[in-house]
């Protein structure tokens, strides 16, 4: 699942930035890395998530990919956030 979330993360900074350099430095990433690591997100959905030219752009599959890799990551963070609660007696 680490892996799965890894990839959700670059998927939305990728969104977020659209553009692989600024991507990777943020995910602290060299950028053939995040490259490649979207070429093979792309091969296991099935679908182009993102143009490259004439400049980076989502493709409608990159949109709801990107959407619910958003939803994930903020459901993960609000679950982590439960579990710390209740680890130190908050609930």
């Amino acid at each position: 699942m680490d892996s799965q979330l890894h990839q959700f993360r670059a998927v939305v900074t990728l969104a977020q930035e659209l553009h692989f350099g600024r991507a990777a430095k943020r995910l602290g990433l060299a950028q053939p890395h995040l490259s490649t690591l979207i070429r093979r997100i792309e091969s296991s959905v099935g679908a182009r998530l993102f143009s490259r030219r004439p400049r980076v752009a989502l493709t409608p599959a990159g949109e709801v990919m990107a959407d619910t890799a958003r939803r994930v990551l903020l459901e993960v963070e609000r679950g982590m956030e439960r579990v710390r609660q209740v680890a130190s007696g908050q609930r």
